[in-house]
């Protein structure tokens, strides 16, 4: 059984399953990962879990320096998930080893990121991934024996295979490290299962990321007594063209006490006074707009 053999208690000749073995592989994990100096609380994917994680020299890595995570067996993790850790996010390259008391696999550290609209959410989404520069030789084709050469203006990058990543299309522009634009020249999700591996290439162009505004349309100024119904209404543009499917958006008031509203703009007054309600795009909450309505008492 391929498990550390220091995490065996006892000599190996002292089981008689293969269950036991594993049974205290695990208790031995699990106290490791918690009391020695190899425990850390992470993030896998967003959730927090404890776990082991050990340094690791990856020959085939181009002779950088990795790390190993062990995690416990029952974690939902695979090739391309993001570990969160010390301060840095982390990618998983490597297949999932399942050793029955633990789980294997190696990471690298993010070293660039993303920054990616994607069509199909209307977001901006910032995607970890780990750049090669080195590189110069690199299979992107079927076969093996098949090479490309990588000239200097070239990189290799890699991030998880999402739904969001699967999105990305070749010569789509990003700009890395707020300096260089680089266009996606060849990209390849077999080669490495779990992570898309993108070639890109310097280029002059430069990154075009729609711009969104979200609109209040109700006449300013506003004034409403405590029993008239109001409803804002809202647009929202992209690149100045309204958009038939807006992202969704929600509504906050400055003063509950003087009035509430719900996400679908509708106004309940509660007092008398002047209240700022303010819109916000759900997936980016830059992009925001307010109005004041004042509120005054009923004609008798």
């Amino acid at each position: 059984m391929n498990v550390r053999k220091n995490w065996i208690n006892t000599s190996s000749n002292d089981y008689h399953s293969v269950e036991d073995t594993i049974a205290d592989v695990k208790d031995n994990y699990d106290t490791r990962r918690y009391y020695s100096a190899e425990g850390y609380s992470v993030k896998i994917d967003n959730i927090i879990t404890q776990v082991i994680i050990q340094s690791h020299l990856n020959p085939l890595n181009q002779g950088n320096i990795d790390k190993k995570i062990h995690m416990p067996v029952e974690s939902i993790v695979s090739t391309g998930s993001i570990i969160e850790w010390d301060s840095d996010y982390w990618i998983i390259v490597s297949n999932i080893d399942d050793l029955g008391a633990y789980k294997s696999a190696s990471m690298v550290k993010s070293n660039n990121t993303l920054s990616f609209y994607s069509p199909s959410t209307l977001t901006i989404h910032s995607i970890p991934c780990y750049i090669d520069s080195n590189v110069r030789l690199y299979s992107m084709g079927a076969e093996d024996s098949k090479y490309i050469s990588i000239p200097d203006s070239s990189i290799i990058v890699r991030v998880a295979n999402t739904t969001i990543t699967a999105e990305i299309e070749r010569n789509d522009i990003f700009l890395l490290s707020n300096i260089d634009n680089y266009k996606v020249v060849d990209i390849n999700s077999v080669i490495e299962p779990g992570l898309i591996v993108f070639k890109m290439e310097w280029c002059s162009e430069e990154q075009e990321i729609p711009v969104h505004t979200i609109s209040i349309l109700n006449n300013t100024p506003l004034q409403i007594t405590q029993s008239q119904p109001l409803i804002l209404n809202v647009a929202v543009c992209e690149d100045g063209i309204l958009l038939d499917s807006p992202p969704t958006y929600s509504f906050s008031s400055s003063d509950e006490e003087i009035a509430t509203i719900n996400d679908n703009g509708e106004v309940s007054a509660l007092g008398l006074g002047i209240v700022t309600f303010t819109v916000v795009l759900d997936n980016d909450d830059t992009v925001s707009n307010s109005i004041n309505v004042e509120i005054i008492a009923d004609e008798n």
